[in-house]
């Protein structure tokens, strides 16, 4: 078995280390020199008694002075200590004298940097306190179970009383309100009145989450606004259900309308606040058109067809309303013969009957059969046919006796015929001429 040995020189040499060591540590913490000075009562040579400026009072306590390496912790005078700030957010931090820095403070412990300090035996000095800013640290915490995608907008990270108060931005997360808590209470600023709630340095900020909502007011003419609180993403339908409002005399109820358009309250989410507006206008009535024409092919038959016009409520003669049926097929060849209502008005004071055409005032459920009947015939055209000469063969009417005008072969021919129809004419015959042609 080895067994290890320490020689004489090697024990000098881990001794001289542990002696370096510890030099080293005494010579580069003066707190450990502080702790390690050898304590003294407190000098006959000094002062007996101290006091303020401004008014403050020590707070009773163990204090230990500290100066030049030696440490004096007993017969230190009892109205030598610590004061207390009466600022939200400052911390005593030592004593000066005449401007001038005579001791520092932290941890129950006064070093002090000049021997004014001190005074003369049994004499009484005046210190004047020295107050610095506590630095916090603020520290921001989404929640334990934060929503999907929340996130933090702030970037301050400390604060301290002589900073300008900080207004913080809300956690975000879709769908959801964030806000701040300190200790439990909403917190929406930071400034000295807060941070004299606090024990220690640390601003610890938790976030919470509420569903986002929004109100949903709704605007019916003459009537008091009727406001909702939802939650973001209910269709508008879910809130008003099926709610009509009463229409003024002589309108009816439309429909909802956000900024003047029109809206499916039934496929709208609310997605921020919003306004509807009830909507009323004339009601609607659709007018049936029946559209009889001749066929070209047989003027004694007629092919009908069926088509329609809506229109406010009000009163119409036929014409002004087949006139907005803008979808009218080219009906080239014919003309509107008439236009009648095809049928009795039924509803009360009536006047118009079937087959008139006097106005009537049409109205939506009211017992009236609203209908027209447009009657179109085909055009006549009156075909003339004239003989002239053209010996020549040139297809210009000839000058035979040289008057100036066409010598004509015979009289005129005239028919007059339907669009569409086919017709014939004789043409005259002469001795030695034959018709060439026709041209128009």
């Amino acid at each position: 078995m080895r067994e290890s040995v320490i020689t004489k020189s090697s024990f000098k040499a881990v001794l001289a280390f542990i002696i370096i060591a510890a030099l080293c540590v005494a010579a580069f913490s003066p707190l450990f020199a502080a702790k390690t000075a050898v304590a003294e009562a407190w000098p006959d040579t000094y002062a007996v008694t101290y006091e303020y400026n401004m008014g403050f009072t020590p707070v009773a306590g163990s204090y230990t002075v500290v100066y030049d390496g030696k440490t004096y912790d007993s017969n230190i005078p009892a109205s030598l200590g610590a004061v207390e700030s009466s600022e939200p957010g400052m911390r005593f931090a030592g004593f000066e004298i005449d401007g001038e820095s005579v001791a520092t403070f932290e941890n129950d412990t006064f070093t002090v940097t000049d021997a004014e300090f001190f005074g003369t035996a049994g004499g009484t000095v005046k210190l004047t306190p020295v107050f610095e800013a506590i630095q916090y640290t603020i520290n921001y915490s989404l929640g334990e179970n934060p929503p999907a995608g929340a996130s933090n907008p702030n970037t301050v990270t400390t604060y301290d009383v002589l900073d300008n108060p900080i207004a913080l931005l809300a956690p975000q997360a879709a769908g959801k309100t964030g806000y701040w808590t300190l200790n439990g209470a909403p917190i929406s600023l930071i400034n000295k009145n807060i941070v004299a709630s606090l024990s220690g340095n640390q601003i610890d900020l938790v976030a919470q989450w509420d569903d986002e909502e929004y109100t949903l007011t709704v605007l019916v003419e003459r009537e008091a606004p009727i406001v909702h609180t939802v939650t973001a993403g209910t269709l508008i339908s879910a809130c008003i259900g099926s709610f009509v409002p009463d229409a003024p005399a002589g309108l009816t109820f439309l429909g909802w309308a956000i900024d003047g358009e029109m809206i499916d309250i039934n496929a709208t989410v609310i997605a921020e606040d919003v306004t509807i507006n009830a909507v009323f206008g004339k009601p609607s009535v659709r007018v049936s058109i029946t559209i009889i024409k001749p066929n070209y092919k047989d003027p004694t038959q007629t092919i009908s067809t069926i088509a329609s016009v809506t229109t406010d409520e009000g009163t119409y003669d036929p014409e002004d309303l087949y006139n907005m049926y803008t979808s009218r097929e080219n009906l080239p060849g014919m003309e509107l013969d008439t236009v009648v209502w095809s049928a009795d008005d039924t509803g009360e004071n009536a006047t118009s009957k079937k087959g008139d055409s006097d106005p009537r005032n049409i109205a939506a459920n009211k017992g009236i059969a609203n209908s027209i009947t447009c009657t179109f015939k085909l055009i006549n055209y009156t075909i003339t046919v004239q003989y002239f000469y053209d010996l020549d063969g040139d297809n210009v009417a000839d000058d035979l006796n040289g008057d100036g005008v066409a010598d004509r072969v015979a009289n005129n021919k005239t028919v007059t015929q339907p669009y569409g129809s086919t017709y014939k004419i004789e043409s005259p015959v002469v001795d030695g001429l034959s018709c060439q042609g026709a041209l128009r």
